[in-house]
C-alpha cells in the first residue's frame, strides 16, 4: 500500500475507505483465485498425464518395433529358391 498518509492527506475517511476496499477485494477475491486454478489443475493435470503415458508407450513400442528390424521394414521379402512352391 506505500505509505498510508500520501494518499489523499487531507481526507483521511476517503482514504482510509479506499484501502479498505482494496484489502476487502484482496481478501475476496484470493479464495476465488485458489479455487478457481485447484479446479483447472485437477481438470487439466490428469489428461496431460494420460497424453504424456500414451505418447511414452507409444515411442517404446516404436523403438522396439525398430530393433526388430534394424534395416527397416521387411516388405519385400525375397522367396528362397530351395522351398517347393
Amino acid at each position: 500500500f506505500g505509505c498510508p498518509y500520501n494518499f489523499y492527506p487531507e481526507k483521511p475517511w476517503l482514504r482510509r475507505t479506499i484501502r479498505g476496499m482494496i484489502a476487502t477485494g484482496v481478501v475476496v477475491a484470493s479464495p476465488i483465485i485458489v479455487a478457481g486454478a485447484v479446479t483447472a489443475a485437477v481438470t487439466v493435470l490428469p489428461p496431460f498425464g494420460v497424453y504424456r503415458l500414451v505418447r511414452h508407450a507409444r515411442a517404446r513400442r516404436r523403438a522396439n518395433a525398430a530393433a526388430n528390424y534394424p534395416i527397416g521394414t521387411p516388405f519385400l521379402i525375397e522367396p528362397d529358391l530351395d522351398d517347393p512352391p
